[in-house]
């Protein structure tokens, strides 16, 4: 009991720290600089760090709500254990009494025993939980810390005064649960266990698969060995910025090494951006039974130079994409995907037609020049954003904080002097961050998913544990409560191999059971929250649940095998 306690406890502990549900606990992402005044953005625009961060909390509390359930799983099982052991305790209790002990020194040694235990629970959760936690920290890799915060002490310190309730309540059951009829004990519990547990596990393996096809997906469609460097230059006019900027397109352009030069805001690579309010020149747009002119919605805004949608795979499905002569003095143009263009424009005929970007209506339309196939965000958040996408030149409003990606040809890599190219053509007033290939990149976006998606696992393993503690004790019940039956079929000629089969079925019933409640539970309730968080998440992985059925499967019959065996040779002789 007090492994069990102590586990759910540090299990818990860790989530609580990690969520921010403790004073001096924090867990932040490496920000994305924000894109900055380049447009005359409304009061509600959502900047790419602000979707991001959303993002983390909500799955930071999911992660706590594991550890709710956790916690529940092991509360479930250590009042069936106490219920169980009660049996074997009321022989005891009547030879102590029988000897001159009085119900009062009875209590007594019960209370006192059931506190020891309790303390023994809380600190063993403690040493699990601070473990944990510190292994949290130095494993996260952006900014975190947490510390043992005194609410989150009491708190556990309640729930260890919980946990000796439930254990008093379970050692003085009138009638102990062992000797109950088959329909009354309950192999529901265990069941629910396996369920929850194989919930948890598939919705960390799914999460953990997510992060690797970010690896995968941010290399870039060619493979070739890409740099990106982070540029920031603060100091100058915008006029100014976009002369530097195109300036600098230009003569990577020209560099015969060098497949795609893509120039772009902050974190645009990963599918981030913008949200704020997009206004179409619908023509004739039905909203309701209403016909609208002007059609209004959020939409992400993306800041692009000409060969980023070569350089990110997306196909230009009409009319053209951008070119250095979309630059500050040309007319305000736009790219817009093709969600935004079938949804959000008559006959999704855009091509040609204004649409009008944050505050801009009805002043300042840009003239729609191309469509774009969809481009889904991989990025922690990416699912937050609005799938109807608009794209500015890079030129013709140029952020402070951008970032170029090169991509030379195959078989040839990056210009040893591309810094110094980059600080001659963008001035003084210019910084450049350390320069990275696009792998490196691709697994700094992917080790925060991988973090959570290896807690989200070690809370399913836990509460895999604990539900094959509970197989065990609950079955090792439910078999004496069915001595009298077993007896009875082995006096009409059964044999051990029959009845251990008969049990063993009983087994499987909620092996398979807890398997379906763990697909539902999964298929209602941790799919589609991990679903609001990453976009293009897979519907199912028929292997994994295929693997981790089998496994649970396995794990139950053999939790229930050795109190079968016992409990079989105690009743047939």
């Amino acid at each position: 009991m007090v492994g069990l306690g102590g586990a759910a406890l540090g299990v818990l502990f860790m989530a609580q720290s990690f969520s921010g549900h403790g004073a001096g606990s924090t867990f932040a992402l490496s920000p994305v600089p924000p894109v900055g005044d380049v447009l005359r953005w409304t009061a509600d625009r959502r900047e790419a760090g602000a979707l991001q961060a959303e993002a983390l909390d909500d799955l930071l509390k999911l992660l706590l709500g594991a550890g709710w359930v956790v916690l529940a799983s092991a509360l479930v099982t250590i009042i069936s254990r106490a219920a169980g052991q009660s049996a074997l305790r009321r022989g005891d209790m009547a030879v102590r009494r029988a000897v001159g002990a009085s119900k009062g020194v009875l209590r007594l040694s019960l209370v006192i025993e059931v506190g020891l235990t309790s303390l023994l629970i809380l600190f063993a959760g403690l040493g699990i939980g601070f473990v944990a936690t510190r292994a949290g920290v130095a494993m996260w890799p952006g900014s975190g810390s947490a510390s043992f915060a005194p609410r989150v002490v009491f708190l556990l310190m309640a729930l260890a005064l919980v946990m000796g309730i439930v254990l008093v309540l379970g050692a003085n059951l009138r009638e102990n649960i062992a000797h109950q009829e088959e329909g009354q004990v309950p192999l529901a519990l265990p069941a629910g266990q396996l369920g929850f547990g194989f919930a948890i596990l598939v919705g960390g393996s799914l999460v953990l698969g997510r992060a690797t096809e970010i690896t995968r997906v941010a290399g870039g469609p060619s493979g070739a060995p890409g740099s990106v460097i982070e540029l920031e230059v603060a100091d100058s006019a915008a006029k100014d910025r976009s002369e530097h900027y195109r300036r600098l397109l230009d003569s990577l352009s020209t560099d015969e090494s060098i497949e795609t030069a893509s120039l772009t805001n902050a974190g645009a690579a990963a599918g981030l951006g913008v949200v704020d309010l997009v206004t179409t020149d619908c023509g004739q747009c039905p909203d309701g039974t209403i016909i609208l002119k002007f059609h209004s919605f959020d939409g992400l805004h993306e800041f692009i130079s000409p060969d980023t949608f070569e350089a990110q795979g997306i196909s230009v499905v009409q009319g053209r994409g951008f070119t250095l002569d979309d630059d500050w003095d040309a007319p305000r143009v736009a790219v817009v995907s093709r969600h935004l263009a079938s949804r959000h424009f008559e006959g999704g005929d855009a091509v040609g037609r204004d649409i009008f970007v944050a505050s801009g209506w009805p002043a300042r339309p840009y003239k729609v020049i191309g469509i774009v196939d969809d481009h889904a965000s991989y990025a922690l958040g990416g699912a937050g954003k609005p799938l109807s996408t608009v794209y500015l030149s890079v030129l013709q409003h140029p952020p402070a904080n951008t970032e170029l990606v090169v991509r030379p040809h195959r078989g040839r890599s990056v210009p040893r002097n591309l810094e110094v190219r980059l600080a001659a053509v963008l001035g003084p007033h210019s910084r450049m961050g350390p320069a990275a290939t696009e792998a490196e990149r691709a697994r700094q976006d992917a080790a925060p998913v991988q973090w959570l998606a290896f807690w989200f696992k070690v809370a399913g393993w836990a509460m895999l544990g604990i539900a094959v503690v509970g197989t065990f004790t609950i079955l090792s019940m439910w078999v004496r409560s069915r001595a009298a039956e077993l007896v009875l079929r082995r006096s009409v000629g059964a044999t051990r191999f029959r009845l251990t089969l008969y049990v063993v079925n009983r087994t499987m019933v909620v092996a398979v059971g807890g398997v379906g409640l763990g697909i539902f539970l999964f298929a209602a309730i941790v799919r589609p929250s991990i679903a609001d968080l990453f976009a293009d998440l897979p519907a199912w992985d028929s292997g994994l649940v295929i693997r981790l059925a089998l496994l649970f499967v396995a794990t139950a019959l053999a939790g229930s095998l050795l109190p079968t065996a016992k409990a079989l040779r105690k009743s047939l002789h």
